[in-house]
């Protein structure tokens, strides 16, 4: 799933058997055409062309995005450039890290940062976001996890699951 390379993020095991699964889970086959593994309370939602799952409208969330013509050489680069435009819109935002990494042996990034969000779920916010190509050159996945701050350990191993469950199309 991730590969370890001098500077990039830690590695983390393959993509868990059906068997696997946690309980009070289950695989969702979307209608996008990926696969992942969500919380049995969690639904689909789609805001402005995004893939939402969410057990209680957004205030935790797993958000898909797929890209099939991406506008950067590598997924690090539009994370960089992304951050640059949050940097003035997310009030006190502050990285927690950015790096360069492997997901299933594609090129991609992890950046993990929190803010002080003022409109919809206000309150501390933390966010994690592994996105990565699928192929040469595209297409570019998006996974990003947002939740509040409190109960964030608990939120990171959500994430975590999923990364390990995720199924890209034909994948």
């Amino acid at each position: 799933l991730f590969r370890s390379t001098p500077g990039t993020s830690p590695a983390a095991p393959t993509t868990p058997a059906a068997s696997e699964i946690p309980d009070g889970w289950h695989r969702v086959a979307d209608p996008a055409g990926f696969s992942l593994v969500v919380p049995e309370d969690w639904t689909r939602e789609v805001n402005n062309g995004q893939i939402d799952y969410t057990p209680d409208g957004g205030r935790h969330r797993i958000r898909i995005s797929v890209d099939p013509d991406p506008d950067f050489d590598h997924p690090y680069l539009h994370v960089r450039n992304m951050e640059q435009q949050l940097v003035e819109r997310l009030p006190g935002y502050r990285r927690i890290a950015l790096e360069k990494n492997t997901f299933r042996d594609r090129p991609g990034a992890l950046w993990e940062f929190t803010w002080n969000e003022t409109k919809d779920h206000p309150g501390p916010r933390h966010g994690i976001d592994q996105m990565y190509f699928g192929g040469a050159g595209g297409p570019e996945y998006a996974l990003y996890l947002t939740a509040p701050q409190e109960g964030w350990a608990e939120s990171r191993e959500k994430f975590d699951i999923m990364l390990r469950s995720w199924r890209a199309p034909g994948a």
